[in-house]
C-alpha cells in the first residue's frame, strides 16, 4: 500500500490491512502525504441489511445492548508437520512472497494459505476472519477509539502440526462499556466428520444481546429474536455489493467521504483483532484447572469455556493429562486510537506492535 501510494496509485487493500499497528500508522501517513484514496476491504460496511439494523439496535428497539459476541467457527484441518523444510515451488518468487517476513524454515506441508497459522506471516483466525467481526462490533458501538482492557486464552489442540496460532481461542473485552466475547473454534465437532460447531445456529458473524431480544447475523443481514426465541424481524442484506463501487466513486471524486470506510478505521479494526494475540504472547502456558479458575471469575467467559470443553471432549482430549495445553494471556490495555498498549505488561506487549523488516522490504517511517 505504501509503495503504491508513493507511486501515485490509489489503493483497495484487503483485510487485515496490516500485520501490526506500526505498519498501519505508516500506511495512513502515506495515504495522507501522497494524497491517495485508500479503501480497506471491510465489505460488511456496505451491506444494506447491516446499515439498517445497526441504527435500529442503537435506537433501543429491543432495549439496551447488554453484550456482543463475535464468532469465527470454521471447519479447519491441521496443516501437517514435515521433518525437513518445505522447498517453495519454482513458480513462486519466494523473496517477494515473503515480503517483510523473516526468511525461516517452513515445516508445514504446503506454502499457500496455511501461512495464516504461523506468527511470522499470519495472525491466526482471530486476525484472519476476526477483523471482519471486530469491525462489525466497532461499527455497531460507534467506532470507539477509547482504550480497551482485554484478556485472551486458547491453544492449538488435537492436530500436533506445524501451526503456531490457536485453533481454539476466547477473548474477553469491553468496547464502549459493552461486554464483548470473541470466539475462535477451528476444529471439526468430531474428528473426520464434516460438521462444524455453531452458536445458536451461527458460525460467522456477531450476536447482539439486548434487554428484549437478540440480533444474530453478519454479512448478508440477519434476524432479530425476542427473549423467547421467536423471530421478530429479518433485515436482509446484499453482502456489501456497493463496496467496490464506493471505492471507484472515491477515486473519481477524490473525496474520502465517498468511501465506504476509511483507512484509519480499517487499521483500528484490524489491530484490535490482533490485540488478543498479544495478550497470549505475553502470557504463559497453564493447566486446565488454572484456565477454569480464571474463566469462572466471569460468567460470560465461563459459559463460553464450558462449550469449548464440550467441543474438545469430542476429540477425546483429556486436558487434565496435559498440564500446559492452554496459554492464558495477561490482561492488557490496548489504546485503539494510538495503536499502543499502556499500563500493566505494556512494555512486553508493545514489542509486538512492530517487527524487524527484511532488507528491501523496510516500512518507511512516515508518522
Amino acid at each position: 500500500t505504501i509503495w503504491a501510494c508513493q507511486a501515485g496509485k490509489d489503493v483497495y487493500v484487503e483485510k487485515p490491512v496490516c500485520h501490526n499497528p506500526w505498519e498501519g500508522k505508516q500506511m495512513v501517513a502515506a495515504a495522507k502525504r501522497y494524497d491517495r484514496i485508500v479503501q480497506p476491504g471491510f465489505q460488511n460496511r456496505s451491506d444494506t441489511g447491516l446499515k439498517e439494523i445497526f441504527p435500529w439496535l442503537r435506537a433501543g428497539n429491543i432495549g439496551e445492548i447488554q453484550m456482543v459476541r463475535g464468532l469465527c467457527y470454521k471447519n479447519r484441518e491441521g496443516i501437517g508437520k514435515r521433518d525437513t523444510p518445505l522447498v517453495p515451488p519454482e513458480s513462486v518468487d519466494y523473496d517477494l512472497w515473503l515480503g517483510p517476513a523473516r526468511d525461516e524454515p517452513i515445516y508445514r506441508n504446503q506454502l499457500h494459505y496455511d501461512w495464516h497459522w504461523n506468527w511470522n506471516t499470519g495472525n491466526g483466525d482471530i486476525g484472519n476472519q476476526g477483523p471482519h467481526e471486530f469491525d462489525l462490533i466497532r461499527w455497531l458501538l460507534g467506532d470507539s477509539t477509547d482504550p480497551v482492557t482485554l484478556r485472551s486464552f486458547g491453544g492449538r489442540f488435537a492436530w500436533d502440526d506445524a501451526g503456531e496460532t490457536p485453533n481454539m481461542q476466547i477473548a474477553r473485552l469491553d468496547i464502549a462499556d459493552v461486554p464483548v466475547v470473541f470466539e475462535v473454534r477451528d476444529l471439526y465437532v468430531e474428528p473426520g466428520v464434516n460438521s462444524a460447531a455453531n452458536y445458536q445456529g451461527n458460525r460467522i458473524g456477531i450476536v447482539v444481546t439486548c434487554e428484549g431480544g437478540e440480533f444474530r447475523g453478519g454479512r448478508g443481514g440477519g434476524i432479530v429474536y425476542d427473549n423467547a426465541g421467536k423471530r421478530i424481524e429479518r433485515f436482509k442484506g446484499d453482502g456489501g455489493f456497493d463496496h467496490f463501487p464506493a471505492f471507484i466513486r472515491g477515486v473519481k471524486s477524490r473525496k474520502q467521504s465517498d468511501l465506504a470506510i476509511g483507512l484509519q478505521t480499517g487499521v483500528e479494526s484490524s489491530c484490535l483483532s490482533f490485540a488478543p494475540n498479544t495478550s497470549q504472547m505475553v502470557g504463559k502456558k497453564v493447566s486446565d484447572s488454572e484456565v477454569k479458575s480464571y474463566a469462572y471469575d466471569d460468567g460470560l467467559v465461563a459459559e463460553t469455556y464450558e462449550r469449548f470443553r464440550e467441543h474438545l471432549a469430542a476429540w477425546d482430549l483429556d486436558l487434565s493429562q496435559d498440564p500446559n495445553r492452554w496459554t492464558l494471556g495477561e490482561e492488557v490495555t490496548y489504546d485503539i486510537g494510538r495503536g499502543r498498549f499502556k499500563g500493566n505488561h505494556s512494555k512486553e506487549a508493545n514489542r509486538h506492535t512492530t517487527r524487524d523488516y527484511r532488507a528491501g522490504f523496510e516500512v518507511p517511517k512516515l508518522a
